[in-house]
């Protein structure tokens, strides 16, 4: 024996009026979700370009000038550096140092350097400062770079007794 379905077309699914409602409650979900995306996506990229741009307008004002050189293999190096700008620089520098051999050594000074003033640095001010001893001398180029503006460096050449 067959069965017979009998399809019932008087139900109706949703109403025009309920899809209506719901499509425009799902529509608005996703737009607030955007929202909410977007909008801390603009400000963390906001922040790091406003910080680098003060990281650069404060650097613009910056100079650094290595006045004097001096290197014995026994002692070790000698420098005064100036900061010639008007900027504090107030992180680490980094040394680095290039012999006639092309031996190099690498170092950090731990100081900061108000806008006008010089500082003496030997030996002791840098870390690994054995490195810079028995180098030989005269000494190619010694370049000082400050981390907080690295495009500000000073470069000595022919550092000698």
């Amino acid at each position: 024996m067959k069965q017979k379905f009998i399809m019932n077309y008087k139900k109706k699914g949703v109403s025009p009026l309920l899809a209506t409602i719901l499509l425009i409650s799902i529509a608005m979900l996703l737009m607030g979700i955007v929202w909410i995306w977007s909008e801390s996506f603009i400000k963390t990229h906001t922040q790091t370009i406003t910080d680098k741009s003060t990281d650069e307008i404060n650097c613009q004002y910056g100079g650094l000038f290595i006045r004097t050189c001096t290197y014995n293999a026994s002692t070790g190096i000698n420098l005064t550096i100036e900061n010639s700008g008007s900027t504090k620089f107030t992180d680490n520098f980094n040394i680095k140092i290039q012999d006639n051999l092309d031996l190099m050594a690498e170092g950090i000074i731990s100081q900061d350097l108000n806008a006008g003033n010089a500082m003496q640095i030997d030996v002791n001010d840098i870390s690994d400062g054995n490195d810079f001893l028995n180098l030989n001398a005269p000494l190619k180029t010694v370049r000082v770079v400050p981390q907080d503006c690295p495009t500000k460096f000073a470069e000595y050449t022919g550092c000698t007794n």
